[in-house]
């Protein structure tokens, strides 16, 4: 599986804001949030060579890095 399109991955990484901001939202706003998903995603697709379970891995590694600001 190739990475993402750009519209693909907003529509992909959506969801997981959403959650993270639900989960962080007291702590950080909604594009702290965004910024943290997206840099997370590049960080992984750079290095990636299976990337069917980048968006999750995004998620979690944002939240880790969340959960550290808050």
């Amino acid at each position: 599986m190739t990475a993402l399109a750009p519209s693909e991955r907003l529509g992909a990484l959506e969801p997981a804001a959403t959650r993270l901001h639900l989960r962080f939202g007291d702590a950080v706003d909604r594009e702290t949030v965004a910024r943290v998903l997206d840099e997370c995603y590049d960080r992984l697709q750079a290095h990636a060579t299976v990337t069917s379970y980048l968006v999750i891995l995004a998620e979690r590694t944002a939240a880790q890095r969340l959960r550290s600001m808050s």
